[in-house]
């Protein structure tokens, strides 16, 4: 992961594997440890271990694919931080506009849902 300073692309000392933009173009990214991370202007911020995949909807909440089991769940920063699971497992993901929960299953099928348990 490299980093404009203002004048160059500097490292920064990670590596990610998968990315992705919040709506106001900030960056999101899961490291080859499986850490998601957000940039929050200044820094990157720790949102959650064991991640193989992520997105973020147009409400800036943050999804991942957990890496083991590939279940769904989605960041509830409003609920002190819970993590709820979403129905399916994937291997890629995706949320438009319209929140739906779009993926790619581990077997290569498409997924469509919309339902968050609580």
């Amino acid at each position: 992961v490299l980093h404009w300073d203002g004048a160059a692309w500097a490292p920064t000392g990670m590596f990610a594997v998968r990315l992705h933009f919040a709506p106001d173009g900030a960056p999101c990214i899961v490291t080859t440890a499986g850490t998601a991370l957000r940039w929050r202007g200044e820094s990157w911020v720790r949102v959650a271990g064991n991640a193989h995949d992520l997105t973020v909807d147009p409400q800036d909440r943050l999804w991942i694919v957990s890496r083991r089991g590939r279940r769904i769940y989605r960041f509830d920063e409003t609920g002190g931080g819970a993590w709820l699971a979403a129905n399916g497992v994937a291997d890629r993901l995706a949320v438009p506009r319209d929140g739906t929960v779009l993926a790619v299953t581990p077997d290569g099928r498409a997924f469509v849902g919309t339902e968050v348990a609580a």
